[in-house]
């Protein structure tokens, strides 16, 4: 995992058609939405609709608090889908999540978490990762760190505290300390944008980049931090590939990724506001071609 681009994953948004967008927008690798290893055992048809097409380039990322039902879904998954690598969500701060010990929760269950990487590098027939965040005794969590050397090929690491949630200052000098004394590919994540991505990677020493929001924002950052041609705007293309996919997985999605599109535009607001009540597809598309 050297010097990659990757498109995080994110609930609500990393549906099959943008990962599709991403990839051609220059992602190296994206990440499907978390899913729980429980709703997979023996759920062929969910697989299918989250993943309903070749992506060579796709890492699932799976989430839950027990190592067997890691098994079972691996085995499910490889009968049904292709795909580049399996990760483990050790890092969403979600109560929800974490009252049952699964998500940064499992970060405190060394023995478990290192049992169900385990089981994800024996079934999986692609690279084994994990994503994690800090915990509070930043010692504790780089010692950690060494021990999944072990069980994975690559860390990514969001550098901010569970009870930091999204928002908070970003501890990008703990990521330089973890470079300096462990020997694991790592890829950042964290508000990385186009401005600062080459200064941090350079900071921390990280191998490759993760972009959640911004890249949304901004697709292009795939191709500028690659050095590819930027012919288009992105929101063009957004809506070119929309039509040509034949308007995949509702209306909900498309909401979603347009308003995160449009951020920073003229009208912001008051666009997003027409595209919440917008009740069909065309509507919505209607919208955003009133504004380019």
């Amino acid at each position: 995992m050297k010097s990659k681009y990757l498109m995080a994953p994110m609930h609500g948004y990393t549906n099959h058609f943008l990962r599709k967008f991403m990839s051609s927008m220059g992602a190296d690798y994206v990440f499907s939405e978390m899913l729980h290893v429980e709703s997979l055992k023996h759920n062929k048809e969910l697989l299918e609709r989250n993943f309903p097409l070749k992506e060579e380039n796709i890492i699932i990322q799976l989430v839950g608090e027990n190592p067997l039902p890691f098994i079972s879904s691996i085995k499910n998954i490889n009968e049904t889908v292709e795909y580049a690598g399996i990760d483990l969500n050790a890092g969403c701060p979600s109560s929800v999540i974490n009252k049952t010990g699964a998500g940064y929760e499992l970060l405190k269950r060394k023995e478990v978490m290192l049992e169900i990487l385990k089981n994800i590098k024996r079934y999986s027939n692609g690279t084994t990762s994990v994503k994690i965040r800090i915990l509070e005794d930043k010692e504790k969590t780089i010692e950690l760190i060494k021990e999944l050397k072990d069980y994975v090929d690559f860390i990514t690491i969001h550098p901010r505290t569970k009870e930091q949630g999204y928002s908070g200052e970003i501890d990008y000098e703990f990521v330089k300390v973890v470079r300096k004394r462990v020997d694991l590919p790592i890829v950042l994540s964290g508000n990385l944008d186009e401005f600062n991505s080459r200064k941090l990677k350079v900071l921390t020493g990280a191998d490759s980049l993760m972009y959640g929001r911004k890249a949304l924002q901004n697709p292009n950052i795939f191709r500028i931090m690659k050095g590819l041609e930027l012919n288009r705007a992105p929101i063009s293309e957004y809506i070119e590939e929309y039509k040509r996919f034949g308007k995949p997985e509702g209306l909900s999605y498309l909401k979603m990724h347009l308003i995160e599109m449009i951020k920073g535009r003229k009208k912001s607001k008051e666009i997003k506001t027409r595209i919440s009540r917008a009740k069909s597809d065309e509507e919505v598309l209607g919208i955003i071609q009133d504004i380019l």
